[in-house]
């Protein structure tokens, strides 16, 4: 396997626009920049596909911790805004998905 540069990763599309009625910024559930530079910098060097996994797996956990605990968090300041909760856990949900097709298919 081709080790994945880190211009290959960072030329990649941004997620798309936040939606409305998240319940926080959609940068503080879910830092795409953050992410795809960790993302660049585990794969500068790796050549075999469980390296690459690693650390797609490693990435994406902490910023599935990260975004979880910054709803969590929000939600406990206003416990009514159930609506603006379940969005941004499918907002974040996506970003993940999204993020492991890519590292997946490219």
């Amino acid at each position: 396997m081709a080790p994945v540069s880190e211009t290959d990763v960072l030329e990649r599309p941004q997620s798309p626009d936040a939606p409305d009625g998240l319940i926080r910024p959609a940068a503080e559930i879910f830092d795409a920049e953050r992410v795809e530079a960790d993302l660049a910098a585990g794969f500068e060097g790796a050549e075999a596909s469980a390296q690459l996994r690693k650390v797609t797996v490693q990435t994406l956990l902490a910023a599935r911790k990260a975004g979880m605990a910054a709803i969590a968090e929000a939600f406990a300041r206003e416990p009514f805004a159930s609506r603006a909760v379940t969005a941004s856990y499918a907002w974040l949900t996506d970003r993940l998905v999204e993020t492991v097709h890519r590292v997946a298919t490219e």
